[in-house]
Formats: C-alpha cells, sequence, structure tokens
C-alpha cells in the first residue's frame, strides 16, 4: 500500500518569541517527508477602544459560540434537550451580566480576543482549502505554539506508516495531537479508550485544542461545504467551528473517527509553558 498523501500547514504570525519553535517545526516536517505550507499574513490588529456596534459583535460571537456549544451537547447526547436550554440560558445570563459591569479595559481586551479568533479561523480556513488544492489525503495542521518533545517525529512516522493503515479508515477522521485542557474536561463518558495505544476514541468530532491536529480529506471537505453554504459559522473560535461543523455534516447512521492521546504528540507550549496564547491578543 502507498504511502497517504500529506500535507502540513504550520500557522504563525512570524513572532519573534516562537522563531526557534517554527524552525523546530519546519525541521520536524522535512524529517518527515511532508510538505509544508505556511500560513502568516493577516491585518493589523492595533485597534482602540471599541465602538458600539463592535461591542454588539462581541456579545453576539459569545451569545453565537454558547448556542453551538449547547446544541453540540445535546445531539451528542451527553445532556437531554432540557438540561441543554438551561444551560445556555444561564450562560447567556452570565454573559451578559458581566459584559454590562465590564470596564473599557475589559471591553477593549475582548474585542481583540475575537478579532484574534477571526484571524486564526481565517487561517485555519486557510490552510483546510490548501489541502484540497493539493489533493492531500491528511492535513496536520501546527500552529507556532506545539512544541516538539524528543519521540515526536518517531511517533508521527509510526502512526501515519502503521497505525493510519491498521484503522483502515479513510473517511472523516480528526486526531488531536497537541491536547491542552485535562482529557476528563474535554471527553464524555462514553468515551472508548484503547490501552495498546494509550488514546481515547469517539464517533464523533470533539476537539481540545487546535494546537495541533491531523485532518482526512473527507471531514476537510464536509467542514467547509457548510461554512461555504452557513457563513455565520465563521464567528465562531476555530475550535467550536470544528466541532458544530463536523456534527452538521456527520451523516445519520455513519461515525466519524476522533482520536485523543493520553500522552500527546506535541507539548501545547501555551498551555504547559507560559508561552503567550495567540488567543490573548498578546503577541
Amino acid at each position: 500500500m502507498n504511502q497517504p498523501q500529506l500535507q502540513a500547514a504550520l500557522i504563525h504570525h512570524r513572532t519573534p518569541a516562537r522563531a526557534v519553535n517554527r524552525h523546530t517545526l519546519r525541521t520536524l516536517c522535512r524529517g518527515l517527508g511532508l510538505p509544508l505550507i505556511e500560513i502568516v499574513d493577516q491585518p493589523d490588529l492595533d485597534v482602540g477602544q471599541p465602538s458600539i456596534a463592535d461591542r454588539f459583535w462581541v456579545v453576539g460571537r459569545h451569545l453565537l459560540r454558547s448556542a453551538a456549544d449547547a446544541w453540540f451537547q445535546f445531539s451528542t447526547r451527553r445532556y437531554s434537550l432540557a438540561a441543554s436550554l438551561r444551560r445556555y440560558i444561564a450562560e447567556s445570563c452570565r454573559l451578559l451580566r458581566a459584559f454590562a459591569c465590564s470596564t473599557p479595559n475589559e471591553w477593549a481586551f475582548a474585542y481583540r480576543v475575537c478579532l484574534v479568533e477571526d484571524v486564526l479561523v481565517q487561517k485555519h480556513l486557510a490552510a483546510w482549502r490548501a489541502a484540497l488544492q493539493a489533493n492531500a489525503q491528511w492535513l496536520l495542521v501546527l500552529e507556532d505554539d506545539a512544541e516538539v518533545l524528543p519521540q515526536t517525529g518517531k511517533r508521527i512516522k509510526v502512526f501515519l506508516g502503521n497505525q493510519l493503515r491498521m484503522l483502515e479508515f479513510d473517511g472523516r477522521m480528526y486526531c488531536d495531537f497537541a491536547g491542552g485542557y485535562a482529557p476528563h474536561l474535554v471527553l464524555p463518558r462514553n468515551a472508548e479508550w484503547n490501552p495498546k495505544l494509550g488514546y481515547w476514541n469517539l464517533p464523533y468530532v470533539r476537539t481540545n485544542t487546535i494546537c495541533s491536529y491531523l485532518m482526512s480529506r473527507q471531514l476537510t471537505k464536509d467542514i467547509l461545504s457548510i461554512v461555504d453554504r452557513l457563513p455565520l459559522l465563521k464567528q465562531l473560535p476555530a475550535d467550536h467551528l470544528i466541532n458544530l461543523a463536523s456534527r452538521l455534516t456527520q451523516p445519520k447512521n455513519v461515525s466519524s473517527l476522533c482520536l485523543h492521546w493520553q500522552a500527546p504528540f506535541f507539548r501545547h507550549g501555551s498551555f504547559q509553558d507560559g508561552l503567550a496564547s495567540t488567543v490573548s491578543g498578546v503577541r
């Protein structure tokens, strides 16, 4: 069997503090023989105080994310419809109270975070479109706070060369390669544990963070197709967008395959090493 065609994408903004880490990620991709594209360009995010319209946009994005999360939890049967609605109403009230009491500096920070999230969505969309244009079967996405560990290259090579074939799955597949939040905060109770290979398996896509992930061509096509039909989805942060779009496009009685490792392939630098998070708005 021929080696599956992979495309790697490195998402960054030429941040000087992460230059060494980007070099390490490029070296890793060269060592694995993966063609690499870099998604870099973005508008200037130096903004002042948000206008009234900007504030409504910020609130709208937060309420949309809360609604998307509630529907996702209901559709994956983690909560009942009544429980999902209660959680959505409670979260919406909390958000509205928080924004009503926000200071000008807090509004400015919230606005900047939303701008950064919006830019990141555009960059991930660009990576997905580039992978389809390259006719790649799989796309490995790396943000520049994905830190390479001593066994990262070897583990990826084994997974791509042997384990991926053993799964015999070429449909809708998502692999979280970096983690971030503790698994029990992200995964449902019915996640299937594979003790031999050290990962959890889900029948639908549920992201942890999107610091580093592998996505199949079919899933990439499905997500882009619904984003093109429903542009409102682009108002969600990228991880929430992936969750919702993949769920909306999952055919009835057809499972996706989503893998989360107990010991991820990469370390999420923004979570564990004190690097400034991209979404924090601090570059």
